[in-house]
Formats: C-alpha cells, sequence, structure tokens
C-alpha cells in the first residue's frame, strides 16, 4: 500500500528512533541559568544605537565602543549590588546558595596540599612528533564540559598542580568561578562561584610559589587577591586615576605590571608593607597617543628587565624596564589592534602575536635588538560584538606548540608549531558546538581547555586522573 501525501511529507521531518539515540544527553554541570524572578527590578535595557548616538561612524562600530556599552548596561544591573573597595570577604562574595557554603569552605582549606605534592614535569622533553600523535587523541567527555561562571568568559588558567585538576575562570560581569573537575559530586557539582568585581575579569592568574593566591584583574580599575587560605579577597590595587586597567603579568612573585587604559603601566609591589623606591610607579609606554590602552604584558623568560607590550593601536613593543621606558628598544608595528603578543614560555626565542588585521605572526627574537619575522599567516580574528578578541596562547613548558581559537566548523581549537605549521585540530563534534575564544593548556597534564561566550569550559584529554 503506498503512502499519504500527508504521511510522506511527515516522515521528512519526524526524526526516525536511530537517530534519536544518537543524540547526546548530558546533564549540565555548574551554575545554572538565572530565573525570570532574579530578573525583577532591574532597569530595562537599550540598543547600542541609543547608548552610542555619538559614537555610530559610517554603519560601524569599534569593539571598544560595542565593549563599554556592554559594560555600561551591565553596571546598570549591578547596582544593586555593588561591590565595595578594600577587603572583600569571601563569604560576601559566594553566589551559590549559602547552605553550600560548608562544601566549598572545605575545597579551599584543601588547595593549600596540592602544590606541595606536584612531582617535576617533564612535558617540554616529549618529541614534537610524539606530542603531536597524543593531540590528535584528545576528546571532549560527558564529564569534561560545564558551566563555570554566569557569563562570557574573558580569562582562565588552569591551578599548576597534577594532584588534582582544578581551573579558574573570570567573566564579563565579575565573577570568578573555580572548577573541581575530579569532584563532581556534592551540590556544588564541583563548581564553586564567586564574584569580587562588577566589570569583566580580562586577566586572571595564580601567584607563582603562593599558589594558594589567585590574582583578577578588572576593567573597573583594580586588582584582586584571592587568599584562599584565608578565605578574602584582597584588593591589591586600585587605580589612583579612576582609568580601566586591562592586564597583569609576574615579574616575579611578589612584584606585577598592570597595563592601563591610557597606555601606561605600573609596577606594583603585592607585598604592601614594602615602600622601595621604583614600585607603585608608573611607565608611560604606549601612553603618548591618545585612547591606546595596553592589551598584553609578557617578560621575558631568561632576562627579567625586558618586557613585551601589544597596543591598541597595533604596535607590538619591546621595553627595557631599568630605564624610564619612554623609548623602546624595538617595535613591530601591526596595521590594526593587537589583542597578544607573548614570548615562547623557556627561552623567548620566539614571539606570538594576535592581530585583529585576520593574521596570526610569529617571530624570532634570539637578539633582542633584531627581532625577524618568521611567518605570518591568515587567520579569522574578527569575532565582533558577542565573542571576546581572541589570543594564542603557548604551551605552558614547550617553545615549540601553541594554541588558538578558531571561528571553523566544525567547532575547534588549534595546534600550531613555531614556524606556525598547523600540528592538530582539536575537534569534538558530540560536545563542543560553540567558539572557545580563551584557551590554555595545564602545565604539568596533557589537558586543553576552551572557555566560551555562555560561561562554559570544555577540556580535551585522554583522561582526567591526576598523576600520584
Amino acid at each position: 500500500m503506498c503512502p499519504t501525501p500527508q504521511a510522506t511529507t511527515a516522515s521528512c521531518y519526524l526524526p526516525h528512533d536511530h537517530m534519536i539515540s544518537q543524540q547526546p544527553i548530558h546533564i549540565m554541570q555548574g551554575v545554572k541559568k538565572r530565573k525570570a524572578n532574579d530578573l525583577e527590578g532591574l532597569p530595562s535595557r537599550k540598543s547600542l544605537r541609543l547608548q552610542l548616538q555619538g559614537d555610530i561612524k559610517d554603519g560601524s562600530l569599534s569593539f571598544e565602543a560595542l565593549e563599554q556599552a556592554s559594560f555600561a548596561a551591565a553596571e546598570r544591573e549591578a547596582e544593586a549590588d555593588i561591590i565595595p573597595s578594600g577587603p572583600l570577604q569571601m563569604i560576601d562574595a559566594y553566589k551559590l546558595e549559602q547552605d553550600i557554603w560548608d562544601e566549598t569552605k572545605l575545597f579551599l582549606g584543601s588547595i593549600q596540599n596540592f602544590r606541595s605534592k606536584t612531582p617535576t614535569s617533564n612535558m617540554n622533553l616529549i618529541p614534537l612528533d610524539k606530542y603531536q600523535s597524543t593531540l590528535e587523541e584528545l576528546k571532549v567527555t560527558e564529564e569534561s564540559y560545564a558551566k563555570v561562571v554566569p557569563s562570557r568568559i574573558y580569562s582562565m588558567e588552569f591551578y599548576p598542580s597534577t594532584t588534582s585538576v582544578l581551573i579558574a575562570a573570570g567573566d564579563r560581569d565579575g565573577y570568578v568561578g573555580i572548577w573541581d573537575i575530579l569532584s563532581s559530586r556534592g551540590a556544588s557539582e564541583g563548581v564553586h562561584l564567586f564574584r569580587p568585581h562588577q566589570r569583566p575579569i580580562n586577566c586572571l592568574s595564580f601567584r607563582p610559589y603562593f599558589t594558594h593566591h589567585l590574582l583578577t584583574t578588572s576593567y573597573e580599575g583594580s586588582v584582586r587577591s584571592a587568599d584562599l587560605q584565608n578565605l578574602v579577597f584582597e584588593e591589591v590595587y586600585r587605580d589612583p586615576d579612576d582609568l580601566w586597567i586591562t592586564y597583569h603579568t609576574f615579574q616575579s612573585p611578589h612584584t606585577i605590571l598592570i597595563g592601563r587604559g591610557d597606555g601606561s603601566v605600573t609596577l606594583v609591589d603585592l607585598r604592601g608593607h614594602q615602600k622601595q623606591k621604583g614600585y607603585n610607579a608608573i611607565y608611560p609606554c604606549h601612553s603618548s597617543k591618545r585612547a591606546n590602552a595596553v592589551k598584553s604584558l609578557c617578560f621575558h623568560p631568561l632576562k627579567k628587565e625586558l618586557l613585551l607590550t601589544a597596543s591598541r593601536d597595533g604596535d607590538v613593543s619591546l621595553w627595557d624596564i631599568r630605564g624610564k621606558m619612554t623609548k623602546p628598544v624595538t617595535t613591530l608595528p601591526h596595521s590594526r589592534i593587537v589583542h597578544s603578543a607573548l614570548f615562547s614560555p623557556l627561552t623567548g626565542k620566539r614571539i606570538a602575536t594576535t592581530c585583529t588585521d585576520n593574521h596570526l605572526r610569529l617571530y624570532g627574537s634570539e637578539d633582542p635588538g633584531k627581532i625577524k619575522l618568521l611567518r605570518s599567516w591568515y587567520h579569522d580574528n574578527n569575532t565582533g560584538r558577542f565573542i571576546v578578541p581572541f589570543k594564542l596562547k603557548w604551551h605552558p613548558q614547550r617553545d615549540d606548540v601553541l594554541f588558538s581559537p578558531s571561528k571553523l566548523f566544525p567547532r575547534r581549537i588549534e595546534a600550531w608549531n613555531s614556524e606556525g605549521m598547523l600540528l592538530s585540530n582539536l575537534i569534538s563534534e558530540d560536545h563542543l558546538q560553540s567558539i572557545c575564544s580563551i584557551v590554555c593548556h595545564h602545565e604539568h597534564l596533557t589537558i586543553v581547555a576552551g572557555g566560551n561566550g555562555s560561561g562554559r569550559i570544555y577540556l580535551f584529554h585522554k583522561g582526567l586522573k591526576p598523576i600520584s
């Protein structure tokens, strides 16, 4: 008997049983979506056209203009939740149900023991071809992705330990989430959420040799150090000119350099009682040009007097911090905004840059006075309003591997060698279906993380068991 036209048409749209069974089912771990009643009383949103009437030119908007409009909207929503300056107790910044606090407190108290048990890692000794084969085997699995923060991820870093697998992320609205990946049990499902800032956390890192301290730099103009032992967010810096700040990097375990929105940088001693000459000093760097924010900072791994900066006007500059930093040692010009410029982590013989002219670049920096372009290749870095700008990231223990976000389908994270040749595409079509604009690699384990625009982190791995 022939099927009726209606039955034939219906069969075109109804999925077959075997198709339904192949769809992966995942119960999302971590932070839950806000309920409708949580949004009551918030001010109404305004379109970008209304917010940016004077900034619209030729029908286009810069990323900075769009970003500032987003910040303004976020600030209006946050007016009922003002975060005071000065020390902030973690329990006051805690954003999960208070009856889960005891579980989080117990977890934070255990972190200080992880680093002391960490064995020496030899990841830099693995031959590149063998490491490349390992990358091909990495996949996202059912237990290796979760919603860690409520909004768009701006920064992310693994905790440097092998006895447990932890990762921290900062988002657009000033939230910090810490995900204990191997502990999905309990009411927190392994995710612990705080809000120490009100604006995006553009940079986040664990302090060298004091890894129970997590530093966060926010566009609001403050840097906080989360003391995971004493359960407090200390405010270690607040901009004296009320400028927005963009980035931080460690010169030593006790000192950081902070990038500011006017193109200058400031050196800050984290030991607040130390009033040494030259500390908390401000250096002009890129500030001779109007609205020229510093986008990234990186010290040479062996020559700590050399600082690499990237700026909004497209200059990548090398500075000798022993001087007044009014004139760079050398400058690597780019045609548009450079969102990251980083030395290779072991020797500093390579520099990798990410530019909005849709190119990635690698430079040879064996001689800091004569830096040479090795390769420049096309890469779509056009992220627009809803995606955080792309940034290349080196493997933390290798000079020959770096990772980049990608807009290609299927969604992926790309791995490159130090000559700019593609090593591997990390793809997991069953689970990863969004752009991960923030990427990083674990310091001791072969785990690659990607953070997306909805606060989720995806881990590519062969196995999540720690090294005993």
